[in-house]
């Protein structure tokens, strides 16, 4: 458990779900959440034998006895880091998956797709630059999913080479966004960059491609780090991150709500 609240203040509780052997979700999210929020971690079953897309299908049955795993932790939200298993799930599925275990758990429950297309809403942006550390396979279904989802995906950049996601290097991130970036230097009012997928490292790529371009840089991590602030009442702080890609997002969001 980490938090970020003093021991005498009631921190608002989210619990974090993600594979078992996802290396960067919980680390990204819990980084970015303000003070007064505390954040507990639950793996979902490693499913030892199964491909790729076995485990994700098996993912999305797992998620109400892995939120149920939590016992009596006082937990005002869940996030479910594991996109992949959002994008097999056909037109409207993702949101069905949100509802349907929020129902079961008596918690509510939020997947990272469910978090970046909240936030793609706030910032206005119906057209997106993909950077997939996925295969190809996978690519393909993330751009089925935010195309039944009513967004344009104009491109999406795979990072080079056939490994798993987990494998992939931060050097790999930085020169895969750094590309995107770099190609697109103005703002056109509608158009974001988005890094797929939770299981990646990729906060320090889009904090150093905030200058090279006026685009809004976002990632799933990000994505929950910004939905569970503003769940918790603590939207406000995101102007102070860390990060100089959610400050940014926080400015943009809050643009015409003032």
């Amino acid at each position: 458990m980490t938090s970020r609240a003093t021991p005498t203040d009631r921190p608002f509780r989210v619990g974090l779900v993600t594979p078992s052997a996802n290396p960067s979700f919980e680390n990204e999210v819990i980084d970015l959440l303000p003070r007064g929020m505390a954040a507990h971690t639950a793996r979902l079953p490693e499913h030892i034998g199964l491909d790729l897309r076995a485990r994700l299908e098996s993912y999305v049955d797992d998620l109400p006895d892995t939120v149920r795993g939590f016992g009596a932790l006082p937990l005002r939200r869940v996030f479910v880091g594991c996109t992949g298993s959002s994008y097999g799930l056909g037109p409207g599925g993702d949101a069905r998956w949100s509802a349907e275990a929020s129902a079961v758990t008596g918690v509510p429950v939020t997947t990272a797709a469910g978090a970046v297309k909240s936030l793609l809403t706030a910032l206005s942006r119906t057209r997106l630059l993909l950077v997939s550390p996925y295969p190809e396979w996978l690519t393909a279904m993330c751009v089925e999913h935010w195309t039944n989802e009513g967004l344009s995906v104009a491109a999406a950049d795979r990072l080079r080479g056939e490994i798993s996601v987990y494998e992939r290097s931060p050097a790999d991130v930085h020169e895969a966004v750094a590309r995107v970036a770099e190609s697109h230097t103005e703002d056109d009012g509608r158009t974001a960059v988005v890094v797929t997928g939770t299981g990646v490292r990729s906060l320090s790529a889009l904090d150093a491609a905030v200058w090279r371009t006026g685009l809004p840089l976002l990632s799933s991590n990000i994505a929950v780090a910004w939905a569970a602030a503003n769940a918790a009442g603590l939207g406000d702080a995101l102007s102070q991150s860390s990060s100089a890609a959610l400050r940014r997002l926080y400015t943009l969001t809050r643009k015409g709500h003032v």
